[in-house]
């Protein structure tokens, strides 16, 4: 799936955000960003922003709920939003890796003694209807 958003710039931008705080569902997210930036994400467990600044042809690579849970959670997907931004437009184009919405979702592998992070396998379709 790819998704392009377009950011107007806004003369109050402290007013709206152009995308509210989430995390992406699927596997991982490829994210190219013109150079005006406003992607932010958390770090800290989420207490603090920083802003992802835009690099010339570099793409932005985020960990989605389902990668999270491919990991047992050893690797963390950011809450992240985007920002407007008073001076100029900002253009974005996502592309989104996810698994079929009827297939199983489970940690490739979990150490011994450890506690899965899913109780049991589900639907990666299920996976995306418990987080809402």
């Amino acid at each position: 799936k790819v998704v392009v958003n377009f950011y107007p710039k806004c003369p109050q931008p402290d007013l709206t955000l152009g995308l509210k705080r989430h995390t992406d569902p699927g596997t991982i997210t490829l994210l190219l960003q013109d150079t005006v930036g406003g992607l932010q994400a958390t770090r800290d467990n989420g207490k603090t922003w920083i802003t992802v600044q835009p690099v010339e042809g570099a793409f932005v690579f985020n960990l989605g709920d389902h990668g999270h849970y491919l990991s047992n959670g050893r690797f963390r997907n950011a809450d992240h939003q985007a920002v407007v931004n008073s001076n100029s437009s900002r253009l974005s184009i996502a592309t989104f890796q996810n698994p079929a919405p009827d297939a199983t979702v489970y940690p490739l592998k979990i150490r011994e003694g450890e506690k899965s992070v899913l109780d049991e396998p589900i639907t990666f379709a299920e996976m995306y209807r418990r987080k809402m």
